[in-house]
């Protein structure tokens, strides 16, 4: 049986646990709030890039034919997944590192891992990373990360014909889980590029193109890319903060209730001990007489013993 000593020094350590428990999750609801954030207003960006694409692709007319998507799947494929640096966010990480696995195949093809705790899922695998980027620590860090998966995109299509990009990662879905997705990043979908040069423009006349078309094409693309990257990244932190905002509450009503046991341990246990106490001193009174007084028929005065 647990003395009253240690039950209160493990109310005590339990106590500062649930401190610690309360800061993270007032960080994680914090770094929700700030990725959604930085999500929301990569749109706005990405609105202009696919304005600037309207322009250029208006310009020639019916637009650049690229390579048909079947051309994509006779190439090489490259993987870039998104995970966490840190636990206690749950299983964050499986469901990207299960995707991974599915999309590698067999096996050798490239891979960009986004996120420590997710390389160490995929490593000695079939995907296991070639590449491995520590996840973005401010809203700042997020375009940094993702101008320097671009550069490693442009390193796979040079030096190993890299065709087809996919690109993985979590997503929000609402409900403290983490939603995984998995979208193709190139080849850039030629539907979509049809439908932005028959988009009619919202102003009056088009903006000149004070470069060459394919230059601006080209820069164009790229941004684009940047902004999916960038997006990516954003909702994956966002996925992983409210991921583990929902496991510290968990902890948190564990912990509450742990507590709750114990200090009613402890009163129990205080309880006894203050029972215990009076008994004994009850006992110790009775032990040396006490209690005794002279009768009144003897004409006495009652008088207690001293």
């Amino acid at each position: 049986m647990e003395t009253i000593e240690r039950l209160g020094r493990r109310i005590a350590a339990a106590e500062g646990l649930r401190e610690v428990v309360r800061t993270m999750k007032t960080l994680s609801a914090i770094g929700v709030r700030r990725f959604e954030q930085a999500a929301e207003a990569v749109r706005g960006y990405s609105e202009v890039v696919e304005l600037g694409l309207v322009a250029a692709l208006r310009e020639t007319k019916f637009g650049p034919e690229p390579p048909p998507e079947e051309a994509a799947r006779g190439g090489l494929r490259a993987l870039i997944a998104i995970g966490a640096d840190h636990g206690l966010c749950g299983r964050f990480d499986d469901a990207v590192a299960g995707l991974a696995r599915e999309a590698a195949g067999s096996g050798g093809v490239p891979v960009a891992a986004v996120g420590l705790r997710l390389a160490d899922r995929l490593a000695g695998g079939k995907a296991a990373p070639g590449t491995v980027h520590a996840t973005p620590g401010s809203v700042r860090g997020l375009a940094e990360t993702a101008d320097a998966l671009l550069v490693g995109i442009d390193a796979w299509r040079r030096e190993k014909g890299v065709v087809e990009v996919l690109l993985l990662h979590n997503a929000p879905s609402g409900d403290g889980a983490a939603r995984p997705v998995s979208s193709r990043l190139l080849p850039v979908s030629p539907a979509w590029l049809r439908d932005l040069a028959a988009r009619p423009w919202p102003g009056r006349g088009l903006p000149m193109l004070f470069d060459a078309r394919e230059r601006v094409l080209a820069h164009l693309i790229r941004q684009h890319l940047h902004v999916r990257l960038h997006r990516a990244l954003a909702e994956s932190l966002a996925a992983e903060h409210a991921a583990r905002l929902a496991v510290m509450q968990g902890a948190e009503r564990n912990i509450a209730e742990h507590i709750a046991e114990m200090q009613a341990g402890y009163r129990a246990r205080r309880q006894e001990g203050i029972t215990t106490e009076l008994l004994e001193v009850a006992a110790g009174y009775a032990a040396l007489g006490g209690g005794e007084t002279s009768s009144p028929s003897d004409g006495q005065v009652p008088r207690a013993r001293g």
